[in-house]
């Protein structure tokens, strides 16, 4: 859409991009963000470029590789990277998920009381209060294969953990709460 419809483009980057562009330079979202540097039209190109450049000069942005260069890359890649974790490597695959998340290198909050899940970019629900996106992680991590169980095991530790502030102040756990429902 960046690059089929300049109109889109303006639109997308006036309302929710602009000024904000560091919070998206990393994972998933990172490809929108920098599909305007290689938008066809110019004007698209001029409205990101002076908030992209030094993210892209700090290596915060990485600009996207063309196909040829993404497909080599992953043929490159070894079988074991793409594998499905055993359900007796879920400790340890939710270890690195939590490191990532505690990092910063995916990000899970954004201001007080607005959280996304970065294991679900494609969902249609984006944005999450607290208690949301731990409802949504724990039924995640309750039936799935093995992968996403370890990520939303880490999401809900993670949130727990790291974003407890952001908890009813009940004395209740909110997972408790929601386990009685």
């Amino acid at each position: 859409m960046i690059f089929d419809c300049p109109a889109f483009a303006a639109t997308l980057w006036k309302k929710a991009l602009q000024g904000k562009c560091k919070l998206y330079a990393d994972g998933f979202s990172s490809r929108v963000v920098a599909a305007y540097l290689e938008s066809p039209d110019s004007r698209v190109k001029d409205l990101a470029k002076s908030e992209l450049q030094p993210l892209i000069d700090g290596g915060i942005l990485k600009p996207q590789e063309h196909k040829a260069e993404e497909e080599k890359s992953a043929m490159e890649c070894s079988s074991d990277e793409w594998s499905e974790p055993k359900d007796t490597d879920i400790g340890d695959y939710a270890k690195k998920a939590y490191m990532d998340m505690k990092s910063g290198k995916l990000v899970v909050r954004f201001g007080t009381d607005r959280f996304t899940c970065p294991f679900c970019p494609r969902k249609k629900k984006q944005e999450y209060r607290y208690s949301g996106l731990l409802a949504h992680a724990i039924s995640q991590s309750s039936y799935h294969a093995a992968k996403v169980k370890a990520n939303h095991q880490a999401l809900v530790n993670h949130l727990e953990t790291d974003h407890a502030d952001a908890a009813t102040s009940s004395s209740m756990p909110v997972r408790h709460k929601l386990m009685l429902l």
